[in-house]
């Protein structure tokens, strides 16, 4: 059974059938939970009603009609597939939000993407970042998981929120301004991190 584990191609194997089995569940599970009132309130966008219309609209919709306008282009496809793009950008958006996390830690002086090929293939790293990205993966896993499989906006905005926060630390004011507009035009919450 050791060697079983040693083995990379069966670990890889290992992994991703067990994150197939966890990606169709999220997907399954989110359309029963918040993102259902997301893609509602798309298809209501695009049928020319009102978003905060309980009777429309299940699920109480709380967010701007922004937001709304936004998640109309997902209220195009069928709600299985864009449930799973969802789920996706997700999972795209809480490992780029890791990796930038640690690129601001470090606060390199080299721009983002050639800091993460650097990163990933393990020439800029600092001495103990693996550590790091680790034991803050395993401590805010029931937080992000919760946020994956209840089809929540959390990890997207936070992902959003640490590019606004590279752009305006690399002194492009107008592209953090932007994008940190967007998040807080999504949802109010992050605008309170801001003051």
């Amino acid at each position: 059974m050791n060697s079983f584990f040693r083995h990379p191609a069966l670990r890889i194997i290992l992994y991703s059938v067990l994150f197939l089995a966890y990606s169709y569940t999220s997907v399954d599970k989110s359309w029963d939970d918040d993102f259902r009132a997301y893609y509602q309130a798309g298809d209501v966008i695009l049928s020319g009603q009102d978003i905060y219309d309980k009777a429309i609209v299940e699920g109480n919709y709380l967010y701007s009609p922004f937001f709304a306008l936004l998640m109309s282009t997902l209220a195009m496809m069928s709600p299985i597939v864009a449930a799973a793009f969802w789920f996706a950008g997700a999972m795209a958006s809480l490992v780029l939000t890791l990796l930038m996390a640690l690129y601001l830690n470090e606060n390199p002086e080299i721009s983002f993407l050639p800091w993460m090929r650097g990163f990933v293939s393990g020439r800029a790293r600092r001495p103990g970042s693996g550590r790091v990205l680790f034991l803050t993966v395993i401590l805010s896993a029931r937080f992000w998981l919760n946020s994956i499989e209840h089809g929540q906006i959390n990890l997207q905005l936070w992902g959003l929120a640490l590019a606004a926060l590279y752009f305006l630390h690399r002194r492009r004011l107008w592209e953090g301004s932007f994008i940190l507009g967007v998040v807080v035009t999504t949802k109010i919450i992050p605008g309170l991190f801001v003051f």
